[in-house]
Protein backbone atom coordinates (compact mmCIF):
# COMPACT_ATOMS: atom_id res chain seq x y z
CA UNK A 1 0.00 0.00 0.00
CA UNK A 2 1.37 3.42 -1.01
CA UNK A 3 1.33 6.06 1.74
CA UNK A 4 0.82 9.81 1.22
CA UNK A 5 1.79 12.78 3.35
CA UNK A 6 1.12 16.45 2.68
CA UNK A 7 4.04 18.86 2.70
CA UNK A 8 3.65 22.63 2.57
CA UNK A 9 5.91 24.98 0.63
CA UNK A 10 8.25 22.98 -1.57
CA UNK A 11 11.26 25.01 -2.85
CA UNK A 12 11.57 25.18 -6.63
CA UNK A 13 15.29 24.42 -6.55
CA UNK A 14 14.56 21.14 -4.75
CA UNK A 15 12.16 19.88 -7.44
CA UNK A 16 13.13 17.60 -10.32
CA UNK A 17 10.38 18.31 -12.85
CA UNK A 18 12.10 16.76 -15.88
CA UNK A 19 12.68 13.18 -14.81
CA UNK A 20 10.20 10.55 -16.02
CA UNK A 21 11.52 7.99 -13.55
CA UNK A 22 8.32 7.98 -11.48
CA UNK A 23 5.94 9.66 -13.91
CA UNK A 24 3.77 8.70 -16.88
CA UNK A 25 2.74 12.29 -17.62
CA UNK A 26 3.08 13.75 -21.07
CA UNK A 27 1.56 16.96 -22.40
CA UNK A 28 2.49 18.95 -25.47
CA UNK A 29 1.37 22.11 -23.66
CA UNK A 30 3.47 21.76 -20.49
CA UNK A 31 5.35 24.97 -21.13
CA UNK A 32 2.91 26.79 -23.39
CA UNK A 33 2.76 30.43 -22.19
CA UNK A 34 -1.00 30.83 -22.66
CA UNK A 35 -1.77 27.58 -20.81
CA UNK A 36 0.63 28.49 -18.00
CA UNK A 37 -1.06 31.88 -17.55
CA UNK A 38 -4.43 30.11 -17.28
CA UNK A 39 -3.01 27.71 -14.69
CA UNK A 40 -1.58 30.61 -12.68
CA UNK A 41 -4.88 32.49 -12.81
CA UNK A 42 -6.75 29.44 -11.48
CA UNK A 43 -4.13 28.77 -8.80
CA UNK A 44 -4.22 32.43 -7.68
CA UNK A 45 -8.01 32.42 -7.40
CA UNK A 46 -8.63 29.00 -5.88
CA UNK A 47 -5.28 27.69 -4.72
CA UNK A 48 -4.01 24.29 -5.78
CA UNK A 49 -7.09 22.23 -6.62
CA UNK A 50 -4.90 19.19 -7.28
CA UNK A 51 -1.55 19.40 -5.45
CA UNK A 52 1.38 17.95 -7.40
CA UNK A 53 2.63 14.53 -6.34
CA UNK A 54 6.29 13.74 -5.64
CA UNK A 55 8.62 10.94 -4.69
CA UNK A 56 11.30 12.22 -2.32
CA UNK A 57 14.64 10.72 -3.33
CA UNK A 58 18.24 11.74 -2.63
CA UNK A 59 17.18 15.11 -1.27
CA UNK A 60 15.08 15.94 -4.36
CA UNK A 61 11.34 16.01 -4.98
CA UNK A 62 10.91 14.00 -8.18
CA UNK A 63 7.62 14.83 -9.90
CA UNK A 64 5.12 12.01 -10.29
CA UNK A 65 2.07 14.08 -11.26
CA UNK A 66 1.46 17.80 -11.80
CA UNK A 67 4.34 18.82 -14.08
CA UNK A 68 2.36 21.67 -15.65
CA UNK A 69 1.39 23.05 -12.23
CA UNK A 70 5.05 23.12 -11.24
CA UNK A 71 5.96 24.76 -14.57
CA UNK A 72 3.41 27.47 -13.70
CA UNK A 73 5.16 28.28 -10.43
CA UNK A 74 8.56 28.20 -12.11
CA UNK A 75 7.27 30.72 -14.63
CA UNK A 76 6.43 33.19 -11.86
CA UNK A 77 9.43 32.09 -9.74
CA UNK A 78 7.44 31.09 -6.66
CA UNK A 79 7.79 28.00 -4.48
CA UNK A 80 5.05 25.39 -4.81
CA UNK A 81 2.60 25.99 -1.91
CA UNK A 82 2.05 22.30 -1.18
CA UNK A 83 2.47 18.81 -2.54
CA UNK A 84 1.72 15.18 -1.79
CA UNK A 85 4.77 13.08 -0.99
CA UNK A 86 4.40 9.36 -1.62
CA UNK A 87 6.55 6.57 -0.28
CA UNK A 88 7.73 4.63 -3.29
CA UNK A 89 7.14 0.90 -3.15
CA UNK A 90 10.22 -1.32 -3.48
CA UNK A 91 8.23 -3.41 -5.96
CA UNK A 92 8.68 -1.39 -9.17
CA UNK A 93 5.98 -3.30 -11.03
CA UNK A 94 3.49 -2.75 -8.21
CA UNK A 95 4.41 0.94 -8.18
CA UNK A 96 3.80 1.13 -11.95
CA UNK A 97 0.28 -0.23 -11.44
CA UNK A 98 -0.24 2.39 -8.75
CA UNK A 99 0.87 5.18 -11.15
CA UNK A 100 -1.58 3.95 -13.80
CA UNK A 101 -4.47 3.79 -11.32
CA UNK A 102 -3.62 7.25 -9.96
CA UNK A 103 -3.51 8.78 -13.46
CA UNK A 104 -6.79 7.11 -14.44
CA UNK A 105 -8.48 8.46 -11.31
CA UNK A 106 -7.30 12.04 -11.99
CA UNK A 107 -7.45 12.69 -15.73
CA UNK A 108 -7.08 9.30 -17.44
CA UNK A 109 -4.12 8.66 -19.73
CA UNK A 110 -3.62 10.11 -23.19
CA UNK A 111 -2.13 7.99 -25.98
CA UNK A 112 1.47 8.97 -25.22
CA UNK A 113 1.06 8.26 -21.51
CA UNK A 114 -0.29 4.80 -22.34
CA UNK A 115 2.77 4.18 -24.50
CA UNK A 116 5.03 5.35 -21.64
CA UNK A 117 3.32 2.92 -19.25
CA UNK A 118 3.64 0.01 -21.68
CA UNK A 119 7.32 0.75 -22.25
CA UNK A 120 7.99 0.89 -18.49
CA UNK A 121 6.25 -2.46 -18.06
CA UNK A 122 8.28 -3.97 -20.90
CA UNK A 123 11.53 -2.68 -19.38
CA UNK A 124 10.61 -4.17 -16.00
CA UNK A 125 9.29 -7.55 -17.12
CA UNK A 126 10.66 -8.08 -20.63
CA UNK A 127 7.07 -8.19 -21.83
CA UNK A 128 3.80 -6.34 -21.35
CA UNK A 129 1.66 -8.10 -18.78
CA UNK A 130 -1.94 -8.71 -19.83
CA UNK A 131 -3.32 -6.93 -16.75
CA UNK A 132 -1.43 -3.76 -17.74
CA UNK A 133 -2.83 -3.84 -21.29
CA UNK A 134 -6.35 -4.34 -19.90
CA UNK A 135 -5.87 -1.56 -17.33
CA UNK A 136 -4.77 0.83 -20.10
CA UNK A 137 -7.52 -0.23 -22.50
CA UNK A 138 -5.00 -1.34 -25.13
CA UNK A 139 -5.83 -4.29 -27.44
CA UNK A 140 -4.11 -7.50 -26.36
CA UNK A 141 -2.32 -7.76 -29.68
CA UNK A 142 1.47 -8.13 -29.70
CA UNK A 143 1.97 -6.03 -32.83
CA UNK A 144 -0.21 -3.15 -31.60
CA UNK A 145 1.46 -3.24 -28.18
CA UNK A 146 4.87 -3.07 -29.87
CA UNK A 147 3.71 -0.06 -31.87
CA UNK A 148 2.67 1.67 -28.63
CA UNK A 149 6.15 0.98 -27.24
CA UNK A 150 7.66 2.42 -30.44
CA UNK A 151 5.51 5.51 -29.94
CA UNK A 152 7.15 6.11 -26.56
CA UNK A 153 10.46 6.53 -28.44
CA UNK A 154 9.04 8.64 -31.27
CA UNK A 155 9.96 12.30 -31.72
CA UNK A 156 8.25 15.17 -29.94
CA UNK A 157 6.94 16.22 -33.35
CA UNK A 158 5.01 12.97 -33.84
CA UNK A 159 3.71 13.00 -30.26
CA UNK A 160 2.51 16.59 -30.69
CA UNK A 161 0.78 15.75 -33.99
CA UNK A 162 -1.07 12.89 -32.28
CA UNK A 163 -2.14 14.87 -29.20
CA UNK A 164 -3.26 17.81 -31.33
CA UNK A 165 -5.50 15.50 -33.37
CA UNK A 166 -3.59 16.00 -36.62
CA UNK A 167 -2.37 12.41 -36.72
CA UNK A 168 -4.20 9.28 -35.56
CA UNK A 169 -2.05 6.89 -33.53
CA UNK A 170 -2.91 4.03 -35.89
CA UNK A 171 -1.54 6.06 -38.81
CA UNK A 172 1.62 6.60 -36.76
CA UNK A 173 1.76 2.83 -36.26
CA UNK A 174 1.77 2.38 -40.06
CA UNK A 175 4.64 4.89 -40.26
CA UNK A 176 6.66 2.79 -37.80
CA UNK A 177 7.12 0.18 -40.57
CA UNK A 178 9.67 2.54 -42.13
CA UNK A 179 13.20 3.42 -41.07
CA UNK A 180 13.11 5.56 -37.93
CA UNK A 181 14.85 8.48 -39.62
CA UNK A 182 11.91 8.68 -42.06
CA UNK A 183 9.14 8.80 -39.44
CA UNK A 184 8.99 12.59 -39.09
CA UNK A 185 9.08 13.21 -42.84
CA UNK A 186 6.14 10.85 -43.35
CA UNK A 187 4.23 12.17 -40.33
CA UNK A 188 4.48 15.77 -41.56
CA UNK A 189 3.48 14.74 -45.09
CA UNK A 190 0.44 12.65 -44.16
CA UNK A 191 -0.85 14.96 -41.40
CA UNK A 192 -1.04 17.82 -43.92
CA UNK A 193 -3.54 15.90 -46.08
CA UNK A 194 -7.25 16.58 -45.58
CA UNK A 195 -8.21 12.88 -45.65
CA UNK A 196 -9.74 10.32 -43.31
CA UNK A 197 -7.60 7.87 -41.34
CA UNK A 198 -8.45 4.96 -43.65
CA UNK A 199 -7.20 6.77 -46.76
CA UNK A 200 -4.15 8.11 -44.95
CA UNK A 201 -3.24 4.58 -43.90
CA UNK A 202 -3.74 3.39 -47.48
CA UNK A 203 -1.33 6.08 -48.71
CA UNK A 204 1.28 5.03 -46.13
CA UNK A 205 0.90 1.39 -47.17
CA UNK A 206 1.27 2.26 -50.87
CA UNK A 207 4.38 4.37 -50.17
CA UNK A 208 5.87 1.43 -48.26
CA UNK A 209 5.14 -0.97 -51.13
CA UNK A 210 6.65 1.46 -53.67
CA UNK A 211 9.78 1.89 -51.53
CA UNK A 212 10.21 -1.89 -51.29
CA UNK A 213 9.66 -2.41 -55.02
CA UNK A 214 11.93 0.44 -56.09
CA UNK A 215 14.44 -0.13 -53.26
CA UNK A 216 14.35 3.55 -52.42
CA UNK A 217 13.65 5.82 -49.48
CA UNK A 218 10.54 7.87 -48.77
CA UNK A 219 11.84 11.25 -49.94
CA UNK A 220 12.07 10.47 -53.69
CA UNK A 221 8.47 9.19 -53.57
CA UNK A 222 6.74 12.07 -51.79
CA UNK A 223 8.84 14.98 -53.03
CA UNK A 224 8.29 14.65 -56.77
CA UNK A 225 7.54 17.75 -58.85
CA UNK A 226 3.98 16.55 -59.39
CA UNK A 227 3.27 16.10 -55.67
CA UNK A 228 4.91 19.43 -54.79
CA UNK A 229 2.78 21.19 -57.42
CA UNK A 230 -0.38 19.65 -55.95
CA UNK A 231 0.56 20.55 -52.37
CA UNK A 232 1.41 24.13 -53.35
CA UNK A 233 -1.74 24.67 -55.39
CA UNK A 234 -4.55 26.97 -54.23
CA UNK A 235 -7.19 24.23 -54.51
CA UNK A 236 -9.43 23.26 -51.59
CA UNK A 237 -7.71 20.96 -49.04
CA UNK A 238 -10.05 17.97 -49.67
CA UNK A 239 -9.33 18.18 -53.41
CA UNK A 240 -5.58 18.34 -52.75
CA UNK A 241 -5.83 15.26 -50.51
CA UNK A 242 -7.68 13.28 -53.18
CA UNK A 243 -5.20 14.35 -55.87
CA UNK A 244 -2.28 13.20 -53.70
CA UNK A 245 -4.05 9.87 -53.11
CA UNK A 246 -4.53 9.40 -56.87
CA UNK A 247 -0.92 10.39 -57.58
CA UNK A 248 0.48 7.86 -55.08
CA UNK A 249 -1.96 5.23 -56.34
CA UNK A 250 -0.73 5.71 -59.91
CA UNK A 251 2.85 5.22 -58.72
CA UNK A 252 1.86 2.05 -56.87
CA UNK A 253 -0.40 0.54 -59.56
CA UNK A 254 0.75 2.11 -62.86
CA UNK A 255 -0.67 -0.58 -65.19
CA UNK A 256 -4.03 -0.83 -63.41
CA UNK A 257 -4.49 2.95 -63.21
CA UNK A 258 -3.59 3.37 -66.88
CA UNK A 259 -6.08 0.68 -67.88
CA UNK A 260 -8.75 2.17 -65.61
CA UNK A 261 -8.42 5.58 -67.28
CA UNK A 262 -8.84 3.91 -70.66
CA UNK A 263 -11.79 1.94 -69.28
CA UNK A 264 -13.57 5.11 -68.14
CA UNK A 265 -13.06 6.66 -71.57
CA UNK A 266 -14.41 3.61 -73.40
CA UNK A 267 -17.34 3.32 -71.02
CA UNK A 268 -18.81 6.52 -72.44
CA UNK A 269 -19.02 4.89 -75.88
CA UNK A 270 -21.00 1.75 -75.04
CA UNK A 271 -24.42 3.18 -74.24
CA UNK A 272 -24.50 4.19 -70.56
CA UNK A 273 -25.79 7.64 -69.67
CA UNK A 274 -27.12 9.56 -66.66
CA UNK A 275 -30.13 7.27 -66.26
CA UNK A 276 -27.92 4.19 -66.05
CA UNK A 277 -24.71 4.53 -64.04
CA UNK A 278 -21.95 1.95 -64.35
CA UNK A 279 -19.60 2.52 -61.39
CA UNK A 280 -15.98 1.39 -61.58
CA UNK A 281 -14.42 0.61 -58.16
CA UNK A 282 -11.25 2.37 -57.03
CA UNK A 283 -9.65 -1.02 -56.34
CA UNK A 284 -10.09 -1.92 -59.96
CA UNK A 285 -8.10 -5.15 -59.72
CA UNK A 286 -10.97 -6.63 -57.69
CA UNK A 287 -13.28 -6.10 -60.68
CA UNK A 288 -16.38 -5.60 -58.54
CA UNK A 289 -18.56 -3.16 -60.45
CA UNK A 290 -21.84 -1.52 -59.48
CA UNK A 291 -24.79 -0.67 -61.67
CA UNK A 292 -27.63 1.71 -60.79
CA UNK A 293 -30.52 2.91 -62.89
CA UNK A 294 -33.70 4.89 -62.33
CA UNK A 295 -37.24 3.94 -63.37
CA UNK A 296 -40.69 5.35 -62.69
CA UNK A 297 -42.99 2.51 -63.71
CA UNK A 298 -43.04 -1.20 -64.54
CA UNK A 299 -42.87 -0.34 -68.24
CA UNK A 300 -39.92 1.96 -67.67
CA UNK A 301 -38.21 -0.78 -65.63
CA UNK A 302 -38.67 -3.33 -68.43
CA UNK A 303 -37.32 -0.87 -70.99
CA UNK A 304 -34.20 -0.31 -68.90
CA UNK A 305 -33.71 -4.07 -68.51
CA UNK A 306 -34.03 -4.61 -72.28
CA UNK A 307 -31.60 -1.77 -72.90
CA UNK A 308 -29.17 -3.22 -70.38
CA UNK A 309 -29.44 -6.63 -72.06
CA UNK A 310 -28.56 -5.09 -75.43
CA UNK A 311 -25.57 -3.30 -73.91
CA UNK A 312 -24.40 -6.52 -72.23
CA UNK A 313 -24.65 -8.52 -75.46
CA UNK A 314 -22.92 -5.90 -77.58
CA UNK A 315 -19.46 -6.60 -78.92
CA UNK A 316 -17.95 -3.32 -77.64
CA UNK A 317 -19.13 -3.99 -74.07
CA UNK A 318 -17.89 -7.60 -74.06
CA UNK A 319 -14.54 -6.38 -75.36
CA UNK A 320 -14.49 -3.65 -72.74
CA UNK A 321 -15.09 -6.15 -69.94
CA UNK A 322 -12.50 -8.54 -71.29
CA UNK A 323 -15.09 -11.23 -72.09
CA UNK A 324 -13.90 -13.71 -74.71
Amino acid sequence: MVKFRLKEKIPLDAIDNKSDKYSLEYSNSDFDDIRLKEEHSIASAYGLLYPPVFVFESGRYVTTAGKRIIATYKKINKDVPSGLIIDRSDDKYDFLKFLIHMKKECTDLNVIEKSNALKKCFCLRGKVEEEIAVLLGVPKNEMIIQHYIDLADASENIKTLILSGKLHEYTAFEIFSFMKEEWDLLADFISALFLGTKKRNKIINMIYEISQREETGVKPIIETDEINDILNSIADPPYIGEKIFTCIEEMRYPAICKYRKSFYKQLKDVGFDKTMQFVVPRDFELREFKLTFAFSSAEDFNEQIMRLKKIGESGPFQKLMGVK
